[in-house]
């Protein structure tokens, strides 16, 4: 085992996935990886799993993956980004039926 090097795992939506984000430009998984290891001054690895307008029941059921339960298992570090998917269909509800 190295102890030098931290497993990063990323689980969410379009933050994770990067959308939104210049070309070449860190997106919010590589920026916070990146920071990791300036103040941990250790080797982060990272894996994403993630999907573009995902709501907060398909990263909870992402979590049921073998192989994300599996990354779960074995990471240092864990994000979690959801939510964004879930205020833009209330909000499109909202506006349609003028209620939640």
């Amino acid at each position: 085992m190295d102890f030098n090097l931290l497993r990063y795992l990323a689980i969410g939506d379009s933050l994770t996935v990067g959308i939104g984000v210049l070309f070449l430009d860190p997106g919010f998984v590589e920026y916070y990886r990146g920071l990791s290891q300036q103040i941990l001054k250790k080797s982060v690895f990272y894996k994403k799993c993630a999907r573009s307008g995902a709501t907060t029941e398909d990263v909870l059921i992402m979590l049921h993956f073998p192989s994300v339960t599996e990354s779960v298992k074995y990471a240092d570090i864990i994000t979690i980004t959801a939510g964004g998917g879930d205020l833009i269909n209330a909000a499109k509800k909202f506006l349609i039926n003028d209620e939640l």
